[in-house]
């Protein structure tokens, strides 16, 4: 092969992948109405929701999560970006640097995270139209070894909750007595939404009322759609990067030249 013909080739091979990857975003994006990267994706629908209190068709096989807890080391003049999240991961915290501020003598944040049935706490107020969507999690922040609780953060950060209904949004209680409505957006589908986290305490999806509870696992139905057409799209790029490969070679360049077919 010719000298520098290998990198050009690597390179008109990369171009020719790059330009198939942004061909199966398109048409995924297409199919799902929404961004996503498809080759990134799982087969086969996510993981079924642990309830604390599931409905009487998700009883059987219910994992009931239980409290999470962790210690947040803290800096003489803030904390470092930091992502906490309950034990199943149905929600998550995430915290930017300083978000905590440091407090006299105290070396460490205790942060407990612990799912609660809904049913326990204060209702939805009826005028907001909207129902509990999964469990509701109480977050707490405590200064150590002082015991002082945290009661807001110096910096907001973001909270994400993973719904079982399609979701509509969080809400958010100090005490779990009164609720109210945070500005959420759907972050993956309706099956997960996003809010401004500014202070520990209860937070918990809502949903409409004519939500319907899926009789399958979770949000498989357009995650499977997805995932399938991104391997089928693989494998047909697999399958064709030979006659890809030839194509950028250019004829004659198979084999060194010089040489006869057939010859070593």
């Amino acid at each position: 092969m010719r000298a520098g013909s290998a990198p050009s080739l690597a390179r008109r091979a990369g171009v020719a992948l790059v330009v198939l990857y942004v061909v199966v975003a398109a048409l995924t994006g297409v199919v799902s109405g929404h961004r996503v990267r498809p080759l990134f994706d799982t087969i086969g629908p996510p993981p079924a929701y642990q309830w604390i209190n599931p409905p009487p068709q998700f009883a059987a096989g219910n994992q009931k999560p239980g409290p999470m807890t962790y210690d947040l080391p803290l800096a003489s003049t803030k904390t470092s970006p930091v992502g906490v999240s309950s034990a199943e991961a149905q929600l998550v915290l995430n915290l930017p640097a300083g978000a905590v501020p440091p407090h006299g003598a105290d070396t460490a944040v205790h942060v407990v995270i612990t799912p609660l049935d809904p049913a326990t706490l204060g209702p939805l107020a009826p005028a907001l139209g909207l129902r509990p969507d999964g469990n509701a999690y109480r977050t707490e922040f405590t200064y150590k070894p002082s015991g002082q609780a945290l009661d807001s953060v110096a910096s907001p950060g973001n909270v994400f909750l993973v719904v079982p209904l399609p979701g509509h949004g969080i809400a958010f209680s100090p005490d779990g007595t009164s609720w109210q409505l945070l500005d959420s957006q759907a972050v993956g589908g309706q099956s997960a939404m996003g809010a401004v986290f500014r202070q520990p305490g209860y937070y918990m999806g809502t949903a409409r009322p004519s939500a319907a509870t899926q009789t399958t696992k979770k949000g498989g139905g357009s995650t499977t759609v997805l995932a399938v057409v991104g391997v089928a799209l693989l494998a047909l790029m697999l399958v064709g990067l030979p006659a890809v490969l030839r194509f950028v070679r250019g004829p004659g360049r198979g084999r060194p030249p010089g040489r006869p077919p057939g010859r070593r």
